[in-house]
């Protein structure tokens, strides 16, 4: 080998070298957390990325919602395979966490926010070994228990990971926080509500024996989280009474929301007014 060649070859493998020490951590240990980047194929060809939280014990994070108090984690794919694109967090079933008279809507212990992640259309996803660029991104939380703290960082993998042997755990885990993502609600059901002086009834009628549950609103002040929810079923209806915010701006004419049964399925729902012509401020 000449020279020149010899020359050439060690330039690439500084780079080479450069860019993987480029890659952040995937792990990374803050205060009463620890954040942790997974990707792998699921169904064989869908690529999915998560960002897992595991929390000491006591503290918890936020829901997409996080009722009377705190923030939902926010994530910005800095750096994708060229061409490769990110989709929206899909939020898996949410608690009630009270603290003290708060109430607030979140995850203890440990949850993964799986993403999905679309390469372009005539790849399924990178060579293994191949240093097909990186996926990148930046985390920012509140994790709260008697006090809050807020968190941030910046975690990465090499995207030739996702084939690798190490994913098939990372898949079993995304797997399993897909599996806890709500439902869309059978088309069969019916939900409605009606709007009450200090609070909204809301009614579903499904297509088989109802059960009891908890509602969680999607929208921030439309409800008092914090009140109790009176909960009523009758046959296949499943009603809840639920006390208005306080910071209500007007009168919705939808209220969103996820339900989460006594046997733990959860549903989306979406409540059309029965009585909600004009609206009206608070």
């Amino acid at each position: 080998m000449g020279i020149r060649s010899t020359l050439i070859t060690a330039a690439v493998a500084v780079a080479c070298t450069a860019s993987a020490d480029a890659i952040p951590s995937r792990v990374v240990k803050g205060r009463y957390v620890t954040v942790e980047l997974v990707a792998a194929r699921q169904n064989g060809r869908e690529v999915w990325a998560a960002v897992r939280f595991r929390l000491d014990p006591g503290w918890h994070v936020y829901w997409r919602n996080p009722g009377d108090s705190g923030e939902p984690p926010r994530i910005e794919w800095t750096h994708l395979p060229r061409g490769w694109s990110a989709g929206q967090i899909e939020w898996p079933t949410p608690q009630r966490i009270s603290v003290d008279r708060l109430v607030n809507y979140g995850y203890t212990g440990e949850v993964l926010l799986p993403v999905r992640l679309t390469p372009p259309e005539h790849r399924s996803g990178p060579r293994p070994g191949s240093g097909d660029g990186a996926i990148v991104a930046d985390v920012r939380w509140i994790v709260c228990h008697d006090v809050c703290v807020p968190g941030k960082a910046t975690v990465g993998i090499p995207a030739g990971q996702i084939a690798a042997p190490a994913s098939d755990e990372w898949a079993a885990l995304i797997a399993r926080a897909r599996d806890s993502v709500p439902r869309p609600a059978p088309k069969s059901w019916r939900a409605a509500f009606r709007e009450e002086p200090e609070a909204f009834t809301v009614s579903i009628l499904m297509d088989r024996r109802a059960e009891r549950g908890t509602f969680f609103p999607t929208d921030e002040s439309r409800i008092d989280d914090a009140a109790p929810q009176q909960v009523s079923v009758s046959a296949n209806t499943l009603r809840f009474r639920l006390r208005k915010s306080d910071q209500l701006p007007a009168t919705p004419t939808v209220l969103r929301g996820v339900v989460v049964f006594t046997s733990g399925a959860a549903f989306e729902i979406l409540a059309a007014g029965t009585n909600t012509d004009r609206p009206k401020s608070r």
